[in-house]
């Protein structure tokens, strides 16, 4: 296990599958503590963390329901809680912004209600808004980085 990463931690948004589990499982390779985020799939999200302790790296599961309200909240006092497990603190060094909503495949425009329309807004557009954590009021010269990944169209 290299550790390019050793010492820092990741959260990586919808990463119980797909783009993402790549994205945390590689992240964790480099040394990272990696955050698996998932929205509703809780077993994905497990089965992405015992890859990568089976790679011998280190996770741990967060769960919300991102485009809901209070969904931020949720997913950062889990990831605090999380971090301070881990770690003994609540840094975040790396965030990836992964998760997407889609229409179901095939769907036509008009077969796309109000409810679907609000939901993909909610997780795609305001979703990978950068987030304030308590971990960067605690330190504000603290800098976290971002990256939002296009990958709604990419399931895994």
């Amino acid at each position: 296990m290299t550790s390019t990463l050793s010492g820092k931690t990741a959260l990586v948004t919808g990463s119980s599958r797909g783009i993402g589990r790549a994205t945390a499982l590689g992240l964790a390779r480099e040394g990272a503590l990696a955050a698996v985020h998932y929205g509703r799939d809780k077993q994905a999200a497990q089965q992405t963390v015992d890859l990568i302790e089976k790679d011998g790296g280190r996770a741990f599961a967060v769960g919300a329901e991102l485009g809901t309200p209070g969904a931020v909240d949720q997913l950062f006092h889990q990831l605090e809680a999380g971090l301070r497990e881990h770690t003994g603190e609540t840094v975040l060094d790396i965030l990836v912004n992964n998760a997407a909503a889609t229409t179901p495949a095939g769907s036509v425009p008009e077969e796309v209600s109000a409810e679907q329309i609000d939901e993909i807004f909610a997780v795609n557009a305001k979703g990978p808004l950068p987030p304030r954590p308590a971990s960067s009021r605690a330190d504000p010269g603290r800098r976290t980085h971002h990256q939002h990944l296009l990958s709604g169209h990419a399931h895994g």
